[in-house]
């Protein structure tokens, strides 16, 4: 594994990236090593180890923690300290309203910004407008802050809509001609009565979040009525949208890439309802997001949307990349409350996962006591969504357990500091020990994960070890690890480090460097 130029300082336990999963080594009776080809003679009984396989550990989910009700603005982000967010609102000549789903286009589509210091006390709106002709049926929008971006494109929006009516017929003949099928949404099609069904992607710029400039041509094809999600990835250098696709009468969650923001290659299916689930299951949002300050950590907080009894729930997923994702252990994450609570039949989160105080992370979510699709009278309108706060203690939205004895090793890094924190709860019979064993060579030669030497014959040398290492116990968000008494990693600033947990009847959810 590659030693980065910029030393990693917090390590979360989101999924096994950072663990060694190794493999046995197999040995002669007089202890020298034995090779898969070409053994030297003769014959002998072999034995194995494998001295840096994890075992007796599993990765599990942390149930999020409910708060009442707030009101407040849903999707958001944590910005130089302020909580802010932006929403479309439509004026039309008929009157101001916030709906967007009419065959009426706007005179004027309203940006509504809010702020708040806290996440609880919402300032009044600001507004700012901007006029795109023919466009109609407005549904999900979402703004980032471009950090690649020209100054006065700074702020981009991103939002769903149908194009003009004298633009549809050539827009779904592209869209036909250019997608294959498998990553075609069904809803888009050329019907014979109805005509062209088609709805795009358009987008919006702006230098400060308050004066917009739309762009009048649309991004991509894509129906994404509900929960987008796009940001720029340093690491590949790329725009990248999280949507929704509809195919085989299922929704299921799609990315897509950009070199520029303005061109984008056809959205592709990333995460589909598993084959475990049932078939009347849908994934019906994504939730993506980063964990604050900590980009690298790519999470999904998918709704999966139960159409038997058309209650939802949310489960988490885990990528280190944005491309490939696995769900993470532990069942939902998120799910409706009790009979007559007020998410007792629907709840989703609304990402991004932002700090809420300074221990805290935490996500808005909307709930509702009537299942999602329920009759709507008019004479007995459904309740709005009622929107709240979930949250997880700092660094715990999951992380890696032992029920009895376990033990695991990571692999190569370069320590960014002196000394050792782990974010760990035990139960009364159990603690955490840490080994520290320096590397050397490894900026310039790869580590051999069987044998914990690397092929210029440097070994991984104990510096601390596991009998020295004070026992952790107890339930701490950063206790610093001390070995006999002694709080110093005890390596050279040019070796690199792997780290051997030992643990029994505890979990640790990340460490960091301090």
């Amino acid at each position: 594994m590659a030693i980065s130029d910029s030393p990693q300082k917090t390590y979360l336990f989101t999924d096994f990236r950072d663990i060694r999963c190794s493999d046995l080594q197999w040995w002669a009776p007089d202890g020298s090593p034995l090779p898969l080809t070409n053994p030297p003679e003769p014959i002998v009984p072999a034995h194995a180890t494998g001295p840096f396989m994890p075992r007796g550990i599993r990765l599990a989910t942390r149930r999020a923690n409910k708060m009442e009700p707030s009101p407040g603005p849903t999707n958001i982000m944590h910005d130089g300290g302020m909580y802010r967010s932006w929403n479309l609102e439509f004026e039309y000549d008929s009157g101001r309203t916030a709906q967007g789903w009419t065959d009426a286009s706007p005179r004027q589509i309203l940006v509504c910004y809010r702020e708040s210091k806290d996440g609880f006390q919402w300032s009044e709106p600001t507004r700012s407008r901007f006029t795109m002709p023919g466009l109609t049926h407005f549904a999900s929008s979402h703004v980032f802050i471009d950090p690649a971006g020209q100054p006065d494109q700074r702020y981009k929006m991103v939002y769903c809509t149908h194009p003009p009516e004298e633009q549809k017929a050539a827009i779904i003949k592209r869209y036909i001609q250019s997608v294959p099928y498998p990553y075609r949404d069904v809803r888009l099609r050329y019907d014979k009565v109805k005509g062209p069904i088609v709805a795009c992607m358009y987008a919006a710029v702006s230098p400060d979040g308050f004066a917009w400039q739309p762009i009048p041509d649309p991004l991509m094809v894509n129906f994404a009525d509900t929960d987008l999600n796009v940001y720029y990835d340093p690491i590949i250098r790329k725009y990248v949208l999280y949507m929704r696709l509809y195919h085989e009468e299922r929704r299921t969650v799609a990315r897509a890439e950009s070199d520029d923001f303005y061109h984008w290659d056809p959205p592709v299916p990333i995460i589909r309802p598993s084959l475990h689930w049932a078939p009347t299951d849908d994934v019906y949002t994504s939730g993506r997001t980063g964990y604050p300050g900590l980009p690298q950590y790519h999470l999904m907080f998918p709704m999966i949307y139960h159409r038997l009894s058309q209650r939802t729930e949310s489960h988490l997923y885990s990528s280190a990349d944005g491309i490939g994702w696995r769900q993470v252990p532990g069942g939902p994450i998120l799910e409706p409350g009790p009979s007559g609570s007020w998410d007792s039949e629907m709840c989703s989160v609304h990402r991004p996962l932002v700090p809420l105080g300074p221990q805290r992370v935490g996500m808005r979510y909307g709930g509702n006591p009537w299942p999602h699709k329920y009759p709507r009278w008019p004479h007995r309108p459904m309740p709005k969504l009622t929107k709240g706060w979930c949250w997880w203690p700092q660094g715990r939205i999951c992380g890696l357990t032992a029920d009895d004895e376990g033990e695991f090793t990571t692999f190569p890094m370069v320590p960014a500091g002196r000394q050792l924190r782990l974010n760990v709860s035990t139960k009364r019979a159990g603690w955490i020990r840490v080994e520290v064993l320096a590397v050397s060579g490894l900026a310039e030669e790869q580590f051999d994960i069987m044998t914990g030497v690397n092929t210029v014959g440097a070994t991984a040398v104990s510096k601390r070890s596991l009998a020295d290492c004070d026992p952790i116990v107890g339930d701490h968000l950063a206790e610093p690890v001390h070995w006999n008494g002694n709080t110093d990693i005890a390596v050279r600033q040019t070796d690199g480090v792997t780290l051997r947990f030992s643990m029994r009847e505890a979990e640790i959810y990340g460490f960091e460097w301090v």
